[in-house]
């Protein structure tokens, strides 16, 4: 009986600091090598050498967790045209410096893939999700701000619903939707933000890394 209540508190302590680690943010978790950048940014910045695409992968981590230490998801609700459009906000950023050149993340990573999933649903067992493309383009601040307007989406997915292809991959310029079935869903989740190049180069926020830092997932409520 000793032995099995040894066994069940040791089992107990493992659970408890199993929570406590995923309750923490990930700004608690960042290696000391990449709180020492972010401490040393000026200008909301911080430069990274790099040479060749090896030096971006070596350099992921840090770059991921200056962007999260900077990213905030704000609602534009100042009429009622604007209570579908939201901003994701990065006001701490990478500046890559190359052996020709100086490049900021949107000179050197200019494309942007914004990925939401449907919450709660399925359609053909597959999760409907809505992809938002962006051009990568600083603000005066020198920050970079991304609005998606779920208006335009739900919008833009009426008037193409009754093409077959819609259900797989519909697009405009910006705006693509996979899986979605015969309604346009009203929650969503970020589950992905993509920073990329032609040369595939590339840097993926995952909706993990979000809510390790957030402590909690960015999600959208439609009204």
């Amino acid at each position: 009986m000793k032995f099995r209540n040894i066994i069940l508190f040791a089992i107990l302590l493992f659970i408890l600091n199993l929570i406590y680690f995923y309750s923490t943010k990930l700004t608690k978790r960042i290696p000391a090598s990449s709180n020492e950048l972010i401490d040393r940014a000026q200008n909301n910045s911080v430069v990274f050498e790099i040479k060749n695409t090896d030096d971006i992968l070596e350099n992921t981590k840090k770059i991921k967790a200056l962007l999260l230490q900077g990213f905030s998801f704000t609602d534009i609700d100042k009429t009622s045209e604007h209570q579908s459009q939201y901003t994701l906000n990065f006001s701490k950023l990478p500046q890559f410096e190359t052996p020709e050149e100086s490049l900021s993340l949107c000179e050197k990573l200019p494309f942007i893939e914004i990925q939401f999933s449907a919450r709660g649903q399925v359609n053909n067992g597959e999760i409907p999700k809505l992809i938002f493309l962006k051009k990568c383009t600083l603000n005066s601040k020198k920050d970079l701000s991304i609005e998606v307007n779920f208006y335009d989406a739900k919008n833009l997915f009426s008037s193409t619903n009754s093409n077959p292809s819609a259900n797989y991959l519909t697009a405009s310029s910006s705006i693509y939707f996979k899986n979605l079935g015969e309604t346009f869903p009203d929650d969503w989740v970020l589950t992905n933000v993509l920073f990329y190049n032609q040369k595939l180069e590339q840097i993926a926020i995952s909706s993990y890394e979000l809510i390790l830092y957030l402590g909690n997932p960015v999600s959208v409520q439609l009204h």
